[in-house]
């Protein structure tokens, strides 16, 4: 159970960081 939350994590994470970059390059 604790590596599904932990992958899920991650993925939000890097979800987070794509955005910020696209939203850093967009401005």
């Amino acid at each position: 159970m604790w590596k599904f939350l932990a992958l899920f994590s991650y993925t939000l994470l890097c979800n987070l960081a794509s955005v910020r970059s696209d939203t850093d390059q967009s401005d």
